[in-house]
């Protein structure tokens, strides 16, 4: 919950707009991300997470990137072969202040 109640993350909300997810569904989807040895989920886990659908998840996870992604700097990312999530955990200590 640090994640979605920083500072960084309040500009970057206001810098990209509306989302199709909730900071409810963010925040679970950076702690389940933050959660495992390699800090990947596969697209079906994202979507249940983010509580979209699988053929949804490339769409919602464009505006999880923008939203979350600093300057560019690929704190999220998904993978273009197999539609997985990654999380740079280092960058995002970096960019928010908060530990994943």
């Amino acid at each position: 919950r640090a994640l979605v109640d920083s500072s960084t993350y309040r500009s970057q909300k206001k810098l990209v707009g509306r989302v199709a997810v909730t900071d409810d569904a963010v925040a679970a989807l950076v702690d389940a991300l933050a959660s495992t040895p390699d800090r990947r989920l596969s697209a079906t886990s994202a979507a249940t997470l983010l509580g979209v659908p699988a053929n949804r998840v490339a769409m919602v996870m464009s505006q999880v990137s923008k939203l979350l992604n600093v300057e560019g700097y690929p704190v999220v990312a998904t993978e273009a072969s197999t539609q997985a999530v990654t999380l740079d955990a280092s960058l995002l200590a970096e960019q928010y202040g908060v530990r994943a």
